[in-house]
C-alpha cells in the first residue's frame, strides 16, 4: 500500500511515517510538507491513500483538500489536523475527504 503523508511538520510526518509500517511490511510512505508537494508526487506515482493536514502553508481552509481531490479523485484522503472543531470536520467530509482524525486522536 503507498501512501502519501502531507504535513508541514517533518516530526509529525516521520511519526505518522512509523506507525503506518509497522501495521503492516508491505506499506511505502512519501511524505510532502506542502500542497505543491504533494501535487507533484501524485504525478510522479499513484497512491491508495492520502493523509493530509487541513491547514498547510500554500492552501487557504478546504483548498488544499479541494486541490487534490481534483487531481486525484479516486484516492480517499484522510484529513489529521489539530482542529476538531465541528465545522472544520464537516467541511472537510464534504470537501470530498473520506475520514476525519483529530491529531489528539491517541495512537493505539
Amino acid at each position: 500500500m503507498r501512501i502519501l503523508v502531507a504535513d508541514d511538520h517533518s516530526l509529525f510526518r516521520d511519526g505518522v511515517e512509523g506507525l503506518l509500517q509497522r501495521l503492516s511490511d508491505d506499506v511505502e510512505v512519501s511524505k510532502a510538507a506542502s500542497v505543491a508537494a504533494s501535487q507533484d508526487a501524485l504525478r510522479a506515482q499513484e497512491f491508495d491513500l492520502i493523509i493530509l493536514d487541513l491547514f498547510l502553508p500554500d492552501a487557504e481552509g478546504m483548498s488544499g483538500l479541494k486541490h487534490l481531490r481534483s487531481i486525484a479523485p479516486s484516492v480517499p484522503i484522510v484529513v489529521v489536523s489539530a482542529s476538531e472543531m465541528s465545522m472544520d470536520i464537516s467541511d472537510a467530509i464534504n470537501a470530498g475527504a473520506s475520514g476525519y482524525i483529530p491529531k489528539s486522536t491517541p495512537t493505539d
